[in-house]
């Protein structure tokens, strides 16, 4: 149905991108439909993922963020073998979003006031980012209540 869109987003705000595997899909959707347009101040793409291997999108993002500054693509990996050849993250999304190790990804902070929050992928990880969410003062968006963390359960 389409519901998970920056459509209720006012303009000029961070877009916190949030997902686990293939939850990043619509993600890329609306990076590739408004990139360049003015819509966003910052769009921050985290994508935590098991492998490397598993890393959708990785060469285009990592391009797209090199060229615009407005585009931050943080993936973080949970299963990688020690010994694998990889210098990224490791752990999951929820690590990402703590205040300092976001501050120091993003250079700026996750404020409630400037970022809509989107949550894509597996619930688990919606379940526990959600509440870590809460506690900061964002609310979940709906229709009826407006809000600033949008979610869809991708699984």
């Amino acid at each position: 149905k389409g519901a998970l869109t920056i459509e209720d987003v006012p303009p000029n705000r961070d877009l916190v991108m949030v997902s686990t595997g293939t939850g990043l899909g619509p993600y890329m959707s609306i990076l590739r439909t408004y990139r360049g347009q003015g819509r966003w101040r910052r769009f921050v793409m985290i994508n935590g993922v098991r492998r490397v291997a598993d890393l959708g999108y990785r060469d285009e993002l990592q391009a797209i963020a090199q060229a615009d500054a407005t585009v931050h693509y943080i993936p973080i990996v949970s299963r990688e073998p020690g010994l694998a050849d990889w210098a990224g993250l490791r752990g999951h999304v929820h690590d990402v979003l703590e205040k300092e190790e976001y501050h120091r990804l993003v250079g700026d902070s996750l404020d409630p006031e400037q970022c809509r929050v989107f949550l894509c992928g597996n619930p688990d990880m919606i379940q526990s980012v959600r509440p870590l969410l809460e506690r900061r003062g964002f609310r979940t968006h709906s229709k009826r209540s407006p809000g600033n963390i949008h979610l869809e359960r991708y699984w």
